[in-house]
């Protein structure tokens, strides 16, 4: 059974560039068993949307590469506008959804979850570079949490 996943990428400046590089390595490996992904590459505001979907494999889809080779390296962040684009879709079965959200973490999470209960609804992982990133208030944001080596 193929997953669908709801992923926001932080393409502000302290996120690096070899981070984002080993997302997309998991992504390509991984991209057999995904049969739908809609990307979220944003700073402070969501720059740019894409939803990418393959019968076989969606690394195939003509917009991967673009959607997760995205370099901005500039800005602060913010995860209030990323969760009303989220809100907007109108998922009918949020609970059939990941959500992942690939962040250094220092941004507005704790603020804004709670105005936006679809997050929860769907599985949520919050994935953060091992060095250099914030932990989450795990009282307040739900999920599970991976450190990236």
């Amino acid at each position: 059974r193929k997953v669908k996943i709801i992923i926001s990428i932080d393409n502000s400046s302290s996120m690096h560039t070899e981070d984002l590089q080993k997302l997309f390595y998991l992504f390509k490996k991984k991209s057999k068993q995904i049969a739908e992904v809609k990307v979220l590459i944003h700073t402070d505001a969501v720059m740019q949307e894409f939803t990418i979907s393959h019968y076989d494999d969606i690394a195939n889809h003509h917009d991967f590469i673009t959607a997760f080779g995205c370099r901005n390296a500039d800005g602060s962040t913010s995860h209030r506008d990323v969760f009303e684009k989220i809100k907007q879709m109108n998922i009918p079965n949020p609970e059939e959804w990941l959500y992942f959200c690939f962040s250094d973490m220092y941004s507005d999470i704790e603020t804004f979850i709670g105005k936006y209960p679809i997050i929860n609804r769907m599985t949520p992982y919050w994935i953060a570079p091992a060095n250099g990133s914030r932990e989450l208030n795990t009282k307040i944001v739900g999920g599970s949490f991976i450190w990236m080596p």
